[in-house]
């Protein structure tokens, strides 16, 4: 299944328009972007912490396309796709990516890795990454692949497709709710530029926790019998890859206190309304 879609991909990216150096940028900040360059051979190094991924012969242009519906972006020169990975949002937030090679067994032809460093060899002739093999299946764009995916090895292979999720990148946040008056009605927050893949609430011993609803948007803790009531949740949530700030509206119990800690920074009072908080958790 995946070899059809690299051949669908790679019949309409042949077709693909050049991008302005504008409208490149416009694109690049599109949500759900997957970026798509081919290379005629390569190899993966085992190292310390992950491998190489070494491209030969890369393709010229990197194109990108969305997925509601999927349409054709564009596509930009591959040095200039190289120098510009950190305005992309990659440098501090290293997209995943799933590596296609072509004519290989079912036990060897994917595996997902999570990029950084991109370096171009001299006259484009190679391509070479940091690649991490991930811990979790990621979402969005790249979930088709994990799904098939296989365990990374040290090895040469020939043509390939290297798929790299523009899309999204993670963040950790820990709430905590603390409310002392009995007409308390909980808490909770509703995001406007994230989207929960993962949660867990703890709730203070003898905390009369009632409910905790969660939806791909929000999540909400409300006490028991509007009693007074501490807990703390955590959320891993999704962002666009360019995005700096989490965003969206929080709830504080009333009579108690809110705070929030972004990425394991020191937590900081959360009041009721709407928030932006920086991604450095400062």
């Amino acid at each position: 299944m995946s070899g059809r879609l690299v051949l669908v991909l790679l019949a309409v990216a042949a077709c693909a328009p050049a991008l302005t150096p504008a409208s490149a940028a416009a694109a690049a900040g599109t949500p759900s972007e997957l970026f798509v360059l081919t290379a005629g051979s390569g190899r993966l190094v085992q190292g310390h912490d992950g491998f190489a991924l070494v491209l030969s012969a890369p393709s010229r242009f990197v194109t990108g396309f969305s997925d509601r519906p999927q349409r054709l972006l564009g596509r930009r020169a591959l040095g200039s796709f190289v120098s510009g990975w950190s305005r992309l949002g990659f440098a501090g937030d290293p997209p995943n990516a799933a590596l296609v090679v072509d004519d290989a067994p079912t036990s060897d032809d994917i595996n997902v890795f999570e990029l950084s460093r991109p370096a171009l060899g001299r006259g484009g002739r190679t391509l070479t990454f940091s690649a991490r093999p991930l811990t979790r299946a990621p979402t969005g764009l790249l979930s088709r692949y994990a799904r098939a995916a296989d365990r990374p090895r040290a090895r040469s292979f020939g043509r390939s497709s290297l798929f790299i999720d523009g899309s999204g990148q993670d963040a950790t946040l820990v709430f905590s709710f603390t409310a002392t008056s009995e007409e308390s009605q909980g808490g909770g927050v509703t995001f406007s530029n994230a989207t929960i893949f993962d949660s867990d609430v703890v709730a203070a011993p003898g905390t009369p926790l009632a409910e905790v609803g969660v939806t791909a948007q929000s999540f909400q803790l409300t006490s028991g019998g509007g009693a007074p009531f501490s807990a703390t949740m955590t959320v891993q949530v999704e962002l666009d890859g360019g995005a700096s700030n989490v965003q969206g509206t929080a709830i504080v119990p009333g009579g108690g206190t809110g705070t929030v800690a972004v990425n394991g920074g020191s937590a900081q009072t959360l009041a009721g309304g709407d928030f932006s908080l920086p991604l450095s958790g400062s």
